[in-house]
């Protein structure tokens, strides 16, 4: 029976990755679904039981199952082969379970293929300091992290350490040495990280993803020992980054944790995948290159106006805000007005700005109408 469900099961997963999908949903009495280029679609006519459903999970859960009784999820690695790996996540609701799987591809795209700005190769760099990458969930934060990681490798000697739960992608040693550790497989206890690290002697530490205090915690105590840090963290935009990782510290923990992205904070990036003409997916991206006037807000607590410096930064170094690489990907034709209309949140009850665009033809150069940052 586990032979047939492992069978069918590779047959759904197989058929996805040639209709390049990017998550599959599987959830009983229903048609398995996925996305693709941001659409979602049936890959199959097949309808999934409630007994092959449950065989599915068996299969994915092995020795696990108490562990799914007790929490309600699970996550893990489902492979077929070298090449087709599928991160699953199983998740209880009122009629049941279901499962999310995301394709894992094998290959790790460079910063041009993921479409991302040159600029990013200020990050590959750097050798000290914290670099936060942020999207929402399937948004590409991991591609990003991973092309940054193998633009290092490619181009300098290094010692890198990742901390991944789980491991995506398998980096091949070019120019630099990168030691792969799982939790908890290579790392049972994640509250000794800083402690283990420093016996390792690495350049470069990478943290797969900032979301419970005690990583957060160790990576303060990864920067206080002077490591590099790349980490990403679900968030929306630049202040919810600062935010987001603050709120992870007490109250008597958090001055320094503050002072440390004050002084040790060299970059944010935050991504969006929205599509172009093409249907395609395309990152909209905030970034922030640590200034001076960063500094003193997040010091000052003033996150809220970094969205500010941002925008004026973009003029002397290679910060931008979302609203200005939305005008580059219309200027460059990659999107429609309608795309701009939809995603340009800081204009989106601006009825002059929605008249000025809709007005303006599709030679970009008549875009430079609404390319005004200040704000209203």
């Amino acid at each position: 029976m586990q032979n047939d469900i492992q069978t069918q099961l590779n047959k759904w997963l197989l058929s996805s990755i040639k209709q390049h999908a990017t998550i599959i949903y599987m959830k009983n009495h229903t048609t398995i679904k996925a996305r693709v280029q941001s659409k979602l679609i049936n890959i199959t006519n097949d309808v999934i039981t409630s007994a092959t459903l449950k065989e599915i999970i068996k299969l994915l859960v092995g020795k696990n199952t108490s562990e799914l009784i007790q929490k309600k999820e699970l996550d893990g690695v489902y492979k077929i082969s070298s090449e087709q790996r599928f991160r699953y996540h199983i998740f209880a609701h009122n009629q049941g379970y279901s499962i999310i799987f995301r394709f894992m591809p094998s290959k790790i795209k460079t910063l041009k293929e993921l479409h991302l700005p040159e600029s990013l190769e200020h990050i590959v760099n750097l050798h000290s300091g914290l670099v936060l990458i942020a999207s929402e969930s399937g948004h590409g934060k991991s591609s990003t992290l991973s092309s940054i990681v193998n633009t290092i490798n490619h181009k300098y000697i290094k010692h890198i350490i990742t901390i991944e739960d789980p491991i995506e992608y398998t980096y091949k040693d070019i120019k630099s040495i990168i030691e792969q550790k799982e939790i908890p497989t290579h790392i049972p206890d994640i509250s000794h990280i800083a402690k283990s690290i420093a016996k390792e002697s690495p350049d470069i530490v990478v943290i797969d993803k900032v979301d419970n205090a005690t990583i957060a915690k160790q990576i303060i105590d990864l920067l206080s020992s002077g490591y590099m840090v790349v980490a990403t963290i679900d968030a929306i935009n630049t202040k919810d980054i600062i935010h987001k990782f603050l709120d992870y510290f007490d109250a008597y923990m958090k001055p320094q944790a503050r002072y440390m992205l004050t002084h040790m904070l060299k970059a944010t990036i935050v991504q969006k995948l929205i599509p172009n003409k093409d249907n395609e997916q395309v990152p909209l991206i905030e970034i922030m290159f640590q200034s001076k006037e960063t500094q003193e807000m997040i010091r000052n607590q003033e996150e809220n106006q970094l969205y500010k410096a941002i925008e004026k930064d973009s003029q002397t170094i290679d910060s931008i805000t979302f609203e200005q690489s939305l005008d580059k990907l219309y200027k460059a034709g990659q999107i429609t007005k309608d795309t701009v209309m939809q995603y340009n949140i800081k204009y989106k009850d601006d009825k002059d700005y929605k008249k000025q665009l809709r007005e303006s033809n599709d030679t970009y150069d008549s875009y430079d109408i609404v390319t005004d940052y200040s704000i209203k």
